[in-house]
């Protein structure tokens, strides 16, 4: 745990590939998302080249600090600063997504998403 403030800004959060479920890509294919696919932006997203969302920081007039998790395809895709929300049917299993922030460290942030109860 670090008390570290963060500068204001913009950090992407890109998957880390290397961890992904074996059928991943098949996942996606069966979506008609291909190394074909246009636009690429999605296949950017979930092959790693392209965040998936973002941390945008940002400092309030009293100089609290303000935090939000950017959709990435939304932003990337010109339709503004958007809470990231994952759909219902993203292919559940384990990921590691990788920043760099602006202080002195990295950050690394482990997402599982599990099927309901």
């Amino acid at each position: 745990m670090t008390k570290t403030l963060l500068a204001d800004g913009d950090y992407g959060f890109n998957m880390n590939v290397y961890y992904l479920l074996e059928d991943y890509y098949q996942l996606w294919e069966a979506r008609g998302i291909t190394y074909s696919t246009d636009p690429p932006l999605l296949r950017l997203i979930i092959t790693g080249d392209s965040p998936m969302f973002y941390l945008h920081v940002t400092t309030d007039a009293d100089g609290v600090k303000q935090y939000m998790l950017v959709d990435g395809y939304l932003r990337d895709s010109e339709q503004g600063d958007q809470w990231l929300r994952v759909d219902g049917n993203y292919p559940l299993g384990h990921y590691e997504l990788r920043a760099s922030l602006q202080t002195t460290y990295d950050a690394i942030v482990h997402i599982e998403f599990q099927a309901p109860h």
